[in-house]
């Protein structure tokens, strides 16, 4: 063991350079063995696991956060589905598509309370009109089969 001429650290004896500062020692330099082609690119493909098959790279799915979009989206259909049963329930011939909107407008009323939270504004709306279409389709259906 010996000195470093240029920082005075301990360098272990056959050591081209020294380990704290990279100045050459002079004596006799040791070098990396080489790698041909083939093994460096065998050493960045090697299997993580001892199975012999490479590792699948991890894949990331990065979604732009619409749900302020989206939300307001679901809103809407749910507004839209309330109105059209609202206007189809009042005809003989459409109050039975009245009842069918009613009903997808309150399942579509649900499942944005359950993803995103408490109705409001046009969503609110669209679920009493779903409600009122629901209600007033088989009201309308009942009297008609009475008139006759």
């Amino acid at each position: 063991m010996h000195n470093c001429h240029s920082c005075g650290s301990l360098i272990e004896d056959g050591t081209g350079f020294c380990p704290n500062c990279g100045a050459p020692t002079g004596n006799s330099v040791q070098t990396m063995p080489s790698l041909d082609e083939n093994a460096a690119s065998q050493a960045f493909d090697a299997p993580a696991s001892g199975n012999g098959e490479p590792k699948e790279p991890e894949r990331i799915a990065i979604t732009p956060d619409l749900s302020g979009q989206e939300a307001e989206r679901k809103a809407m259909a749910v507004f839209k589905l309330g109105l059209f049963s609202v206007i189809l329930c009042w005809t003989v011939v459409c109050s039975f598509v009245g009842i069918a909107l009613g009903i997808a407008g309150l399942i579509s009323a649900s499942a944005y309370t359950k993803k995103y939270g408490q109705l409001k504004g046009k969503g609110l709306v669209g679920k009493y009109l779903s409600l009122g279409g629901l209600i007033v389709s088989p009201i309308i259906c009942i009297l008609f089969i009475a008139a006759l």
